[in-house]
């Protein structure tokens, strides 16, 4: 009876035992594959209204990153979340033991035209505590299939509106610089400029309070243009930069007579850029609009034509280019690249003044004085050259004929023309060596 109790009692513990190293083992398992970084993978699910949420862990001997980033199945879009994802998720703070990173993001489809995309960026030691946070945007237009800029968002001389909201948001001044302004959140009342770290310090700019500086276009959207973009054809298309070029320039129009260059401009595969004087712009709205949509250039060629804008105050200053770049901007809903002073009379406080850069020229027709067709183009072709910059008013009739003229004869003797843009691009260094373009010193 004694043994048999003795023997049950055996097993028993025999079995206890089996069952503890079964409990270890699957514990030990348990531990050994548990992931210990695993608490920071969390993410925000409410927040993801734009693309598709992909999820990458990486653990390596120094950092262990978890990032989540939206896909969106378009090439330019997915390439700048493709270069956050490369170029800014930082683990470069020295430690002496492994660095963690989380990276969550928020992202918006703004009235189905536009997509920002906040990256959230959070550095901690293996205990958690955070060390450094950091938020980085990306804005898409999307009906323009662009990257967006701040000129994309606000215009005029957005910096002075930037700089008088920092004082109000807490924001340090000096930090707010014509560099420093493209980490920014479009929303569907505002847009918010981050100064901080994370999202502790930003300028918001709501739409409503700020129609003038706002060049969002949208319907939906308080501004000067409040209507669908319009998407501008894309000339300039298959340019050689090896081959010579130069770009056309009208002054003091638009007049009865730009539709009807444009549309030699046109038939020749040709690009010109407007130079227009605020009341003709108001008076002939309709002419700017298409001279946009058909892809044309547009410059400012201030208000009232003054003689000498080196001899007015900042204030009149600041009116004569201003008031140009609203008229046009309400009109088609872009505004002018470039701007030519009347004359060419212009000082470092023009320079100053304007967002945009200055353009002169380096041949001058002539045509104000001649009024000859014959005449005006004699006065092109002697003094033409690659890179050239020409000088016309589309406001005389004669201008124009010779202008059409001289579009199969300049094509024929091997020029591209082009925009100001493409010949900047082209020609940049010539151009600004020779001060026929001038960088803007607005900051």
């Amino acid at each position: 009876m004694y043994e048999k109790a003795k023997k049950r009692n055996i097993k028993i513990l025999i079995a206890l035992l089996c069952l503890a190293v079964i409990a270890g083992s699957y514990g030990i398992y348990v531990f050994m594959t548990k992931d210990p970084y695993k608490a920071y993978t969390a993410y925000k699910e409410d927040n993801k209204k734009a693309g598709t949420m992909k999820h990458e862990v990486q653990d390596e001997e120094k950092f262990y990153l978890s990032v989540y980033y939206p896909v969106f199945d378009n090439e330019v879009l997915d390439q700048a979340v493709s270069a956050y994802r490369n170029d800014k998720i930082q683990s470069d703070l020295k430690q002496n033991s492994k660095i963690i990173i989380n990276v969550d993001y928020d992202s918006y489809d703004i009235f189905d035209a536009y997509i920002s995309i906040a990256f959230h960026q959070t550095l901690m030691d293996e205990d958690g505590h955070a060390l450094k946070t950091t938020t980085s945007t990306i804005n898409y237009d999307k009906k323009r299939n662009k990257i967006m800029e701040t000129k994309d968002v606000l215009r005029r001389d957005y910096m002075s509106l930037l700089r008088n909201k920092a004082k109000d948001a807490n924001v340090d001044v000096e930090k707010v610089t014509k560099n420093n302004t493209n980490n920014f959140i479009i929303g569907e009342k505002e847009v918010r400029f981050l100064y901080g770290n994370s999202m502790d310090r930003m300028i918001t700019i709501p739409y409503d309070e700020n129609k003038e500086y706002i060049a969002l276009t949208n319907p939906n959207i308080p501004s000067l243009y409040q209507k669908e973009a319009i998407v501008p054809k894309q000339k300039d298309q298959n340019i050689d930069p090896n081959k010579p070029m130069i770009a056309f320039t009208f002054d003091d129009g638009p007049s009865d007579l730009t539709l009807k260059l444009m549309d030699a401009f046109d038939k020749y595969d040709a690009n010109a850029t407007f130079f227009m004087v605020g009341p003709n712009v108001e008076r002939r709205s309709d002419v700017v609009k298409e001279m946009y949509a058909r892809g044309f250039q547009l410059g400012n060629h201030t208000w009232t034509h003054e003689k000498e804008l080196t001899r007015l105050t900042h204030a009149q200053l600041m009116k004569e280019i201003y008031d140009t770049q609203d008229a046009i901007f309400k009109a088609c809903g872009h505004d002018a690249d470039y701007l030519r002073p009347p004359y060419g009379s212009y000082d470092t406080n023009v320079l100053k003044a304007s967002i945009m850069p200055v353009a002169y020229w380096g041949v001058d027709s002539e045509d104000w004085k001649s009024r000859n067709v014959d005449s005006i183009k004699k006065e092109i072709l002697k003094s033409v050259f690659d890179g050239a910059i020409i000088l016309e008013h589309d406001i005389y009739g004669t201008s124009v004929d010779a202008a059409i003229e001289l579009l199969p004869e300049l094509k024929a003797k091997g020029y591209q023309i082009v925009s100001l843009d493409t010949l900047m691009k082209y020609r940049g260094d010539k151009l600004t060596k020779s001060s026929y373009i001038t960088p803007s010193l607005y900051e």
